[in-house]
């Protein structure tokens, strides 16, 4: 296992880097003397694409690697009845023969074409109509403005498959055609097998094309935004605020902004710049996944280039979940940890994103019970595979919580306690059972540490930090990283062979030492307690973001002990034990080796944002109240 050394590294609570630019690939030129080349198709290692004039169409071909252009088509049009010349458009490749049509809505032709050279056959005469797919040995094109048909590919009379449909931009895989269905400008599915119509996408502009991979339907919409929806359906969701899609493949779009080639990556949730387009105007592309290949059109001086795709790999991703309990009704002790999960979320937001954020309140009148199984499933949920966004090995989990902390034997007389695992200490006592106690009061006490879900002063309601540890403990955990910072009184508990600090992948910061409480504060502008170390944690987060800087460990470090929320706090600190760093004016209370190391690798970049990683609990209380912590 590698080490976490904070000392060494220069992130922070950063497992991830998101890629905002990087210095564009150098394109490679595949074909150049083609006139107006578009509909680019691959197959195979040969690019196929149409390379039309104001009065021909031709199909051409050249290999992925570059070499002479064939022309294996001429005169694959016609001018319709406004004396426009349609040519050849829509082109795909099914065994020997490359099918298309001619652009046009009137009565032009769906034809075949060798895929060694020869002349165009007329199939079929779509008007109102256009080339869908094929698939087996059928060939499908919708007619007439509302429906579609099968055509037998050995010849034969048509069967329609289904009516009351206009179909655009359609775009075929190997089940059937997505299209935009002009009735309802919804995005619909052709399924080729059971010749069902079903909805993918509802309620779109006029005028937006489906790009599809394998398992998702990108919207290339009239604003310029282009959306993403799985190919099963439901709501689209915006991935790229301006560009033009042009072709997709495994989780990653590749679209054009400008003159710039792009990739936007759904699981690295961010875009990189290919290449830069010096003339002309991309009109098309194809992928195999590890090549993009683009068509420009630029008078008699198109081209055909390619340029390696950027993020093949997903980069790591980091989530945070932020956690509050919200201690409104207690009569001593109100703490509004919900209100600083809140602020703590928001601020990491800043650096992840706020679709990469959740902040969870729990209302303490709801019982330990039940907030402690809403928590722990909201903790099983970044790890559930059924979430499609849950965590991978190589990701980071943020996790924040704050509420009140104590340990196992707090509340018992001095003359009673409850042996624990943890190592001995001298800890804070709970004056409530003691006659005339001190202005301060102690114990030895090796019991776990504990945070309060439930109930209210005097009778709340703990979860030991050996049941907190569980929860990350199950095999989906493996190989994720796990950064822990706990806001609570008594939070050095977490620290320790048999603690949070013990498992895989785990750094831990704490708020205090095992035996001391920790502070709560009016929370800046808000009117309502909150844990100390979150509010300065906010501040340092919200500085460092004004600033314009990367959030790297050393400036949260001194920003919090700077008191950037208002308050300079006492940490304690799990580091690695060749290295031990002070935090505050706190030694670590356990160094323990381990950890694991935030450095990530990726491709040529410029312009980075460091995407904060970890997980966060945070518990506070007014240090001189005098009851529970």
């Amino acid at each position: 296992m590698s080490t976490f050394r904070f000392a060494d590294v220069c992130i922070l609570l950063a497992a991830v880097l998101l890629v905002v630019s990087r210095p564009a690939n150098a394109q490679t030129i595949v074909a150049t003397g083609v006139t107006d080349p578009s509909d680019l198709v691959l197959n195979g290692s040969n690019l196929y694409f149409t390379d039309d004039t104001a009065t021909n169409g031709a199909i051409d071909a050249v290999s992925t690697n570059g070499g002479g252009v064939s022309t294996l088509a001429t005169g694959v049009g016609q001018y319709d009845n406004e004396g426009t010349y349609r040519a050849a458009s829509s082109i795909a490749i099914s065994g020997s023969k490359i099918y298309g049509d001619y652009d046009s809505y009137e009565s032009g032709p769906v034809f075949s074409v060798p895929l060694s050279g020869g002349s165009a056959t007329a199939l079929a005469y779509p008007e109102g109509g256009t080339f869908l797919g094929v698939s087996g040995s059928s060939l499908y094109y919708s007619s007439g403005f509302q429906t579609i048909q099968q055509l037998p590919l050995s010849g034969g009379s048509p069967t329609q498959n289904a009516s009351g449909i206009w179909v655009r931009a359609p775009v075929a895989d190997n089940t059937g055609v997505y299209f935009q269905n002009y009735y309802g400008q919804n995005i619909d599915y052709f399924n080729y097998s059971t010749h069902s119509v079903t909805t993918v996408a509802s309620g779109l502009p006029q005028n937006t094309g489906p790009v599809l991979d394998s398992t998702n339907v990108y919207l290339d919409l009239p604003s310029g935004a282009i959306d993403v929806v799985p190919k099963s359906g439901g709501l689209p969701t915006q991935i790229v605020s301006s560009g033009n899609a042009l072709a997709a493949s495994n989780g990653n779009v590749f679209y054009t902004t400008g003159n710039n080639v792009e990739q936007y990556s759904t699981s690295a949730k961010t875009s990189i710049q290919l290449a830069t387009v010096a003339n002309g105007t991309v009109t098309s592309m194809a992928t195999d996944g590890n090549w993009v290949y683009y068509s420009v059109a630029n008078g008699n001086a198109g081209q055909i280039e390619k340029v390696p795709v950027g993020l093949t790999t997903p980069a790591p991703k980091t989530t945070v979940l932020s956690v509050g309990v919200n201690w409104d009704t207690d009569t001593q002790n109100v703490l509004r940890g919900d209100v600083a999960a809140a602020n703590v979320a928001s601020a990491f937001g800043q650096f992840v994103g706020a679709q990469n954020t959740q902040s969870l309140r729990l209302n303490a009148s709801a019982g330990e019970s039940a907030n402690v199984t809403t928590m722990q499933n909201a903790i099983a949920s970044l790890v559930d595979a059924s979430n499609p966004d849950h965590l991978k090995a190589g990701d980071t989990a943020v996790f924040y919580i704050n509420t009140h902390g104590a340990y196992q034997d707090y509340f018992l007389p001095l003359d009673q306690s409850i042996p624990g695992p943890d190592a001995s200490i001298t800890a804070e006592a709970d004056p409530n059972h003691e006659p005339n106690p001190p202005s301060s009061l102690t114990r030895t006490t090796t019991a776990d540490g504990q945070l309060a879900f439930g109930g209210a002063s005097g009778s709340r309601v703990y979860l030991d930090d050996d049941d907190l540890r569980a929860m990350f403990s199950g095999s989906a955990w493996v190989d994720i990283n796990k950064l822990f910072l706990i806001d609570s009184c008594f939070s050095g508990h977490c620290i320790g062979a048999d603690d949070l600090s013990s498992l895989p992948d785990t750094a831990v910061i704490t708020s205090s030492a095992a035996g001391e409480s920790s502070d709560a504060i009016l929370l800046p502008g808000q009117g309502v307690y909150g844990g100390a170390f979150g509010a300065d944690l906010v501040g340092a987060i919200d500085s460092i973001y004004a600033s314009g800087n990367p959030l790297t460990f050393d400036a949260l470090k001194d920003g919090v002990n700077a008191g950037a929320g208002q308050y300079a706090g006492q940490l304690g600190y799990l580091e690695d034990s060749d290295n031990p760093v002070t935090i505050g004016s706190l030694d670590p209370q356990t160094t323990v080796a381990g950890g694991f190391d935030w450095t990530v690798s990726v491709p040529e970049p410029t312009s980075l944002v460091l995407v904060i990683s970890g997980i966060l609990f945070c518990a506070g209380r007014r240090r001189r109240d005098s009851s529970a912590a």
